[in-house]
């Protein structure tokens, strides 16, 4: 949890301005997507745990951010796009991947782990790096939104 806030007891709920905090949650949110579109901005071939690299900036264009609908938190990930074309695949790179048609008829029918070595290997996942990044801002503003907030 990066941020906390206490109430005594004897009250049962806060009662804040949702605008006064979902603003800063946003500007947040875009933050923190800036920050991972810098991460797999370097153009060329990366290294296996390293940040992803860039070849057609499709991926990097397709992180979004988005503030919940409660407004209490905010949400930063790689969407699906039409350039992607059928797969989804900033998954394929985070997690890495093996060849096509690489597996057995048997091992296509249970469900274990495949044997084979990966063709792709996994990169490190830019989006927990970024929010880690900014973790100290986050917490400064975002305990300056509550007290705006905080009726």
């Amino acid at each position: 949890m990066l941020c906390a806030v206490r109430v005594d007891r004897g009250f049962k709920r806060v009662d804040y301005d949702r605008k006064a905090f979902r603003q800063p949650l946003r500007k947040v949110g875009q933050e923190v997507r800036k920050q991972a579109r810098k991460l797999i901005g370097r153009k060329g071939v990366s290294e296996p745990g390293g940040m992803p690299g860039k070849q057609t900036g499709v991926m990097q264009r397709s992180i979004r951010s988005k503030v919940s609908r409660s407004g209490y938190s905010v949400s930063v990930y790689p969407t699906k796009t039409s350039q992607m074309g059928e797969v989804y695949y900033p998954a394929f790179v985070v997690y890495g991947h093996r060849g096509p048609n690489s597996e057995t008829a048997r091992e296509a029918r249970q469900h274990r782990k495949r044997s084979g070595v990966k063709v792709a290997e996994p990169r490190a996942n830019f989006i927990p790096v970024a929010a880690q990044r900014y973790q100290q801002t986050f917490q400064t503003v975002i305990t300056a939104a509550l007290d705006k907030a905080i009726k």
